[in-house]
């Protein structure tokens, strides 16, 4: 068998073949302009580019079958809306910028989704009077620009305030009116959707608004305003912050002779911590406050007014400015705290002496052991807040049980039995472990004290 010889292709054949493939290759599609004409529900037949008798729901089928970022525009129209529209499955701007349009109907709104489980857009009346005539307004979603003859306001929901109210506030054109609805979707049937709540006025371009109900984590909202023009599209959507909670000032330390430091519950933010934010006295004396750092969730304050080494006073929220935290939520009311005596704190807080008397109790009192508590002495240097801890085994036993107390300088009494804090204690060797805290947050060097908890009278 000979073998076959390699086919040769000429350079002309190459070049034929070229311009086969060009002829052969699929035109890209072209971005196309649909225009609403017609104000019909249902179809009116195919919608042509350009003007024509073109319904809405025309208008989305005809941009759906042609691949590519299409745009429907209106004519000057009335819609009559009385079922969903079709889904948007292909990229589409669905403009109505600057044109009287405005819908009507027996349906409270027309839904329909992307590929996520967001809208796609909505249509709606107020919801409350279907038969009233609205402009269009659409909620942008799925990253399509989608535009109406308003521009859209803006909302949000919270903070809280300093009166403890959530509220539901933006921006709009000044004059307009602004019909809010509840989010709560996404939605699933065409009978449920966007609920009307309420319409407010923005006559100086801000409107709020605080809902019986204050809203919780997962409420949504949005909005649309309506103006001489017509209406907007929907705003963005606006989520109910999961933090609605308002930080609280806890204490007060001097750190020094002009300095006080203010301790909140939660960071603070650094522009609402102004030195009109707070009024401070010492030994009854006003002192005026030249500077306000803030670190995280303490706040200091700087007085050109300095005191005596042991004095104390009093820091007080003036309500002149909100100080608030990361979120904008407001410290309710105007709340002030006690200054502990300093530049003292910068003495550590120490345990002198503690010892468990007696040192062996039983674990229940019984007829054969009626000895079942003991009693901590444990004497301090100064007020402080002691950290008890119950542990086993050595120093590197763990801890089975926490608990807190407040004690005076001097020497204090503290009751123990087998029970602490909800927990029974085993019958065995155990190790009581105190560590203070002042109100600076100092700690002490840590006491610790052995005792043994026994079932028998026998043992003790």
């Amino acid at each position: 068998m000979s073998a076959s010889k390699p086919i040769s292709i000429r350079p002309r054949y190459l070049l034929a073949l070229a311009i086969a493939a060009v002829l052969i290759a699929p035109a890209a599609a072209a971005a196309d302009t649909y225009v609403v004409d017609d104000a019909a529900s249902g179809s009116a037949g195919a919608c042509s580019v350009g003007p024509g008798d073109c319904t809405l729901r025309d208008a989305i089928d005809a941009a759906n079958a042609n691949a590519g970022a299409d745009t429907i525009t209106f004519a000057a129209v009335a819609i009559v809306l009385d079922s969903p529209l079709p889904p948007v499955t292909d990229p589409v701007a669905i403009n109505a910028f600057g044109v009287a349009v405005t819908v009507s109907g027996s349906a409270t709104y027309a839904t329909n989704y992307c590929a996520t489980t967001d809208y796609a857009f909505d249509l709606t009346d107020s919801g409350a009077t279907p038969s009233s005539v609205r402009s269009l307004p659409i909620f942008d979603v799925c990253n399509r620009a989608i535009r109406s003859n308003v521009a859209p306001p803006t909302i949000r929901v919270g903070p809280r305030r300093f009166d403890n109210t959530v509220s539901v506030s933006g921006t709009a054109a000044a004059g307009a009116q602004v019909d809010v609805f509840s989010a709560d979707g996404p939605d699933t049937a065409a009978s449920e959707g966007e609920a009307f709540l309420f319409t407010l006025s923005a006559p100086s371009g801000t409107f709020s608004y605080t809902p019986g109900s204050e809203p919780v984590a997962g409420d949504k909202f949005t909005a649309i305003q309506r103006t001489g023009a017509g209406g907007s599209n929907f705003a963005t959507r606006a989520d109910t912050p999961s933090d609605l909670a308002s930080p609280t000032l806890q204490q007060a330390v001097a750190v020094s002779n002009s300095s006080i430091r203010l301790d909140f519950s939660e960071p603070i933010a650094p522009d609402s911590a102004t030195p009109s934010a707070f009024a401070l006295s010492v030994a009854a004396v006003p002192r005026a406050i030249s500077s306000a750092t803030v670190s995280g969730s303490s706040v200091y304050l700087e007085s050109s007014v300095p005191w005596q080494t042991g004095e104390a006073g009093s820091a007080v929220l003036t309500g002149t400015v909100r100080v608030t935290d990361l979120t904008g939520n407001e410290a309710i009311g105007q709340p002030g705290v006690d200054v502990y005596a300093g530049p003292g704190e910068a003495t550590l807080p120490q345990i002198t002496s503690m010892r468990l008397a007696p040192n062996r109790f039983c674990k229940r009192a019984t007829r054969r052991c009626r000895r079942a508590k003991s009693t901590v002495l444990i004497a301090l240097n100064k007020p402080a807040r002691v950290i008890f801890e119950v542990r086993r085994g050595g120093r590197r036993g763990r801890t089975m049980v926490t608990f807190v107390r407040r004690l005076d300088a001097g020497r204090n009494r503290v009751k123990l039995t087998a029970v602490v804090s909800g927990k029974q204690l085993p019958a065995t060797i155990l190790a009581l472990r105190a560590t203070a805290q002042d109100v600076a947050r100092s700690l002490s060097p840590p006491a610790e004290a052995v005792f043994r908890i026994v079932t028998d009278k026998s043992k003790l």
